[in-house]
């Protein structure tokens, strides 16, 4: 059984019953999950960019970094734009084919040859300090891509929703207007409670020309064609860029480009029922699990029941108060959807 499972006892509201039996979640490792293939550029946070193989983006509008030796208990680096017009912060790869620098930028033609028939992993370990609100132009923080290969961009981008929650777009287009960026896509944005970190990561596969977007392991975008560029800075190869825009701050734990595609990957995590409370003729408690996704509640007058009733379907973390005291005793959990 994948939850918490209490027996609420509702006719004495005993709360002495419970039983666990799940595993604790394993911290969140901000690292790239397994790749087929060879990592072509990392940036491991908690030294300056530039230090490890990365070239401050030619255009950007000015840029204050920190160390942070420990960030919500994860070593990072912290980018600030601080550009008037709100320009990028983005740091490019060194040593390709790309026109920056004199040791070159982006991929090699090797790399964009073994792309073009293995794929690519694009992994980002961030999470926004504070930026504008998403809103309906789009208007993102933290941004990670691969640009330029094949005439296209893949991009992650991460905003604020004006809620304090995370929102995250992979965008058809990308714009530049009014001293602002914007990321805008066919598909709603992905809304993740809080601003703590997560791993993002793209999964390129040549054969179909679309990327699956995975969260902490979870496949939950399928089918992304990245941006078509049609000029400008973008329609070069620059190979891995990240950064910040829109006058916005963010945190970086880990960017990570790599040869071939995701091979292993985790399910959706267990559901947990947390916080059991009691008051008066209530019995209450929240579910918890992968952040974004719909949990089922579900609930049995018997233990071994094979028969679980669904109560409530909800995206985790929601609670529940059951108000029903007419049972002699109740069992619940939580299974994702």
């Amino acid at each position: 059984m994948n939850a918490y499972t209490y027996r609420s006892c509702l006719a004495s509201f005993c709360k002495a019953s419970l039983r666990r039996t799940v595993a604790t979640l394993s911290a969140l490792v901000l690292i790239a999950a397994s790749t087929s293939a060879q990592v072509i550029s990392q940036y491991v946070a908690s030294a300056d960019p530039t230090t490890e193989g990365f070239g401050l983006w030619p255009f950007n509008g000015g840029t204050a970094t920190t160390p942070l030796p420990n960030d919500q208990g994860v070593v990072a680096f912290q980018i600030q734009n601080t550009g008037v017009n709100n320009e990028q912060a983005y740091y490019e790869m060194i040593g390709g084919t790309g026109p920056y620098n004199a040791q070159g930028s982006g991929l090699t033609t090797v790399q964009a040859s073994e792309i073009s028939t293995q794929g690519f992993t694009l992994s980002l370990g961030a999470r926004i300090v504070q930026g504008p609100a998403l809103g309906s132009n789009g208007l993102f923080s933290v941004n990670a891509t691969v640009a330029g290969f094949d005439g296209f961009r893949y991009d992650i981008d991460l905003g604020t929703d004006g809620n304090s929650n995370t929102t995250v777009v992979l965008p058809s287009q990308t714009t530049f207007s009014g001293g602002l960026f914007g990321g805008t896509s066919t598909v709603a944005p992905l809304v993740l409670i809080g601003t703590v970190y997560h791993l993002y990561q793209l999964s390129y596969n040549p054969t179909s020309g679309t990327a699956t977007l995975y969260i902490d392991g979870i496949a939950r975008e399928n089918g992304y064609g990245g941006s078509g560029v049609s000029g400008g800075a973008t329609a070069n190869n620059y190979g891995l860029a990240f950064g910040v825009v829109n006058n916005a701050t963010g945190n970086f734990a880990n960017v990570e480009l790599a040869i071939g595609q995701l091979t292993s990957t985790t399910g959706a995590a267990p559901g947990l029922i947390l916080s059991p409370m009691l008051t008066g003729n209530q019995f209450g408690f929240t579910v918890s699990g992968t952040e974004g996704l719909n949990y089922i509640l579900q609930s049995s007058r018997n233990l071994a029941s094979a028969n679980w009733l669904p109560i409530l379907t909800n995206i985790v973390p929601f609670a529940f108060l059951e108000t029903n005291t007419s049972a002699p005793q109740q069992f619940y959990r939580a299974i994702p959807q």
